[in-house]
């Protein structure tokens, strides 16, 4: 396994996505959200939405932060057809798409989907990177990128300052 995600062109209003595949469905985000806290990530989803039902913005918290994503169910049948050259682990019935173009929404998409992740089974595919974790390699990676980001932001202040 590669070290945390990699982030390319935050500061550039560019977005970056990842995807969990999956069999084993869970049907709420409070599921969802005690898979969180049962792993320890320090992230709070704010929607009452069945997992079904999710396509867009989920707004959610990070230490005091907002740290929303974009999310929804996609085909992974067709994930699987455009990603071929990439082994995906499976035939997987289910996917979901994660999207994100800043700092905390990287930490708490990521974070999400480790812990979708985890519940499932399944696998987290990240495309930038080429990698597709299993449960405990995708809570491990999102747990580094998480430590990861306060570093990121203080060396974008710096070169800010810097001018």
């Amino acid at each position: 396994m590669r070290g945390s995600f990699r982030i390319y062109g935050l500061g550039a209003g560019m977005s970056l996505e990842a995807y969990v595949l999956f069999d084993r469905e869970i049907a709420a985000i409070s599921d969802w959200q005690r898979g969180l806290d049962e792993l320890g990530f320090p992230l709070s989803l704010a929607s009452e939405k069945a997992l079904k039902a999710l396509q867009g913005h989920l707004p959610a918290w990070w230490n005091g932060r907002e740290a929303g994503f974009e999310c929804g169910l996609c085909d992974a049948g067709e994930l699987s057809h455009i990603y071929d050259d990439i082994d995906l682990k499976g035939a997987w019935r289910h996917a979901m798409a994660f999207n994100w173009g800043t700092l905390p929404g990287c930490a708490g998409a990521l974070m999400a989907a480790a812990a979708l992740t985890h519940a499932t089974g399944g696998v987290l595919f990240d495309p930038q990177e080429s990698v597709v974790l299993d449960p405990a390699e995708a809570v491990s990676y999102a747990r580094d990128t998480a430590a990861s980001i306060p570093d990121i932001e203080a060396r974008f202040a710096a070169m800010k300052e810097r001018g």
